[in-house]
């Protein structure tokens, strides 16, 4: 495990994660291990004022651009679900620099919830793995959008969860969402998106390259980037 004074931050237990081990127990122990450092490794995980992460911020400033296309700037009652929400960092962004207050957040880890309920962003919390099981909290069409930055990321959400995060959109809504593995054959990603989009319960509306990691990457990610997609549901 990386020590806390380390100018990054990142749990070897993350890294340990793949897709033949992953379970809701192992994702909730990794984010046990890392909930109390997760905001300092994003925020300044290269050094003070330089992030560790930037999804939170790509993605927030792809959905509101998304959003702004597809409902108007000035609609800011949205009903929103962050998918992943963990300590509320999306949130933070969607709330403060985009004005968005109608937050719903979902993350499998409690520890992480305790601390996005301390920022008073969202107007409900759900604690639950997301799978092939229908969250029973979450209606058919009951979101405009979702949102999930940095979710969809070897061995945390497998692809056949899109079935049931699409459930949750209402017909015209939209997903948005970062993926540093999309391309990559194990994660199933491109497929699963590619077969929705066959069956015709989504459209792309974009797919573009992103900022995902900060200066220093973590040991063991070979990558910086990720693509930032948005879906709408059909």
């Amino acid at each position: 495990m990386a020590q806390e004074g380390d100018a990054v931050y990142y749990p070897q237990e993350m890294l340990d994660l793949n897709w033949n081990t992953t379970s809701k127990e192992k994702i909730q122990e990794v984010y046990k291990v890392w909930a109390g450092h997760y905001d300092r490794w994003v925020l300044e995980g290269s050094g003070p004022g330089t992030p560790g992460c930037y999804s939170h911020l790509s993605c927030g400033e792809a959905f509101f651009n998304a959003a702004k296309d597809h409902y108007g700037e000035s609609k800011k009652d949205l009903k929103i679900m962050d998918f992943g929400c963990g300590s509320g960092l999306s949130g933070q962004v969607l709330k403060d620099k985009y004005g968005y207050d109608n937050l719903t957040g979902l993350d499998v880890s409690e520890d992480m919830l305790n601390i996005a309920r301390q920022r008073n962003i969202y107007k409900t919390l759900i604690s639950a793995f997301v799978g092939t099981d229908r969250i029973k909290e979450i209606q058919d069409g009951e979101y405009d959008a979702v949102i999930s930055s940095g979710v969809f990321q070897t061995g945390q959400v497998r692809a056949n969860a899109l079935d049931e995060i699409t459930r949750w959109i209402k017909p015209g809504g939209i997903m948005c969402f970062t993926c540093p593995v999309f391309d990559k054959e194990e994660s199933g990603y491109k497929e699963k998106c590619e077969s929705l989009e066959k069956e015709g319960k989504w459209t792309l509306v974009s797919n573009k390259e992103a900022e995902y990691y900060g200066d220093k990457a973590p040991k063991g990610r070979g990558y910086k980037t990720c693509r930032m997609l948005v879906y709408k549901k059909l």
